[in-house]
């Protein structure tokens, strides 16, 4: 099969589907690193739907309000999350 990269860097096959297939398409992903903030619904639904997802993923998190330079780079737009 041929493999593309996403607009997010993810290496995929072809006919591969994040809404219906995220178990193939995420195999090799192992952890995540995730920016967020407290009170952040956002941040809490990314992180449950990861852990439903992928429940042997090891999540990193983050707060960003802990490091005036992660403030700097994020502002209000968390989560973020990082592959690897």
């Amino acid at each position: 099969m041929n493999k593309t990269i996403s607009s997010f860097g993810i290496v995929r096959e072809r006919g591969d589907n994040l809404e219906t297939n995220p178990a193939r398409v995420w195999k090799d992903m192992r952890k995540i690193t995730l920016y967020t903030r407290g009170e952040c619904h956002l941040c809490d639904e990314a992180k449950a739907a990861m852990m439903q997802h992928f429940p042997g993923l090891a999540i990193e998190e983050v707060d960003v309000d802990a490091d005036p330079e992660l403030i700097r780079l994020y502002g209000e737009e968390v989560p973020v999350g990082y592959l690897g």
